[in-house]
């Protein structure tokens, strides 16, 4: 039986980056059972309800859009979103990545073992630097390796596991490592599959981009040495 899935997205700053998401979601996702989840910032006059302003509000206004709020940061957004999810796998994105074609088929695929309680896909980022391409790809190799993965290589977790392991617990750049390390430890297998997810390459041809891309490649080193 296919699973059904849950995407939950950050809102992040610009409506129209969050937009385009949603619709490649839906295009990748076509003829599925893919229930898309944006998380937002809650109001702080209210810690129920949402900003009225902003991309997550937007995005609640497509239709079969739900939205998620929380006060704080990442982890308690992407929690927030996982509570209200009605899958049976939750997969996490941040509003640059863009999945590989078929991606809920082959995270289907990858589930099928019973021992894998989830997995990510590899990245790839269309810069122009050299030194930042294969960077990058070294550290998709690596995870891949290693099934680590980072935020931006769309996570996807058996939500029964996910909830076994208490959600994310860490806001910073580990956390996603943090969590594939609680998921292995309970006795799961993490895949990082060989096709990439892409993110964007502005962010490597930006000054600096070359030692953000080699930070990135350490952190998933980092995580493995500290069994993050």
């Amino acid at each position: 039986m296919t699973p059904r899935f849950s995407v939950i997205a950050l809102s992040g700053g610009d409506s129209s980056r969050l937009g385009a998401l949603i619709d490649h979601v839906r295009i990748v996702g076509y003829g599925k059972a893919v229930e898309i989840i944006v998380c937002g910032e809650a109001s702080p006059d209210s810690p129920d309800s949402s900003d009225s302003t902003g991309p997550a509000a937007y995005a609640a206004g497509r239709p079969g859009v739900r939205l998620a709020t929380a006060a704080g940061g990442r982890a308690a957004k992407y929690n927030a979103g996982a509570a209200l999810a009605f899958g049976d796998v939750v997969m996490f994105i941040e509003a640059g990545t863009r999945l590989p074609a078929r991606a809920f088929d082959l995270a289907a695929d990858c589930l099928t073992d019973g021992r894998a309680g989830g997995g990510a896909f590899g990245v790839e980022a269309a810069c122009a630097g050299l030194a930042a391409r294969l960077l990058v790809r070294a550290r998709s190799v690596l995870s891949r390796l290693t099934g680590r993965p980072l935020g931006d290589q769309a996570l996807f977790m058996r939500r029964d596991l996910l909830a076994r392991l208490g959600g994310f617990r860490r806001d910073d750049e580990l956390a996603e490592l943090e969590l594939t390390g609680a998921a292995r430890r309970a006795g799961a297998v993490i895949r990082v599959l060989g096709e990439r997810a892409g993110v964007p390459g502005e962010r490597y041809d930006a000054p600096g981009g070359t030692r953000l891309a080699w930070r990135e490649t350490l952190r998933v080193a980092r995580g493995i040495v500290l069994r993050a």
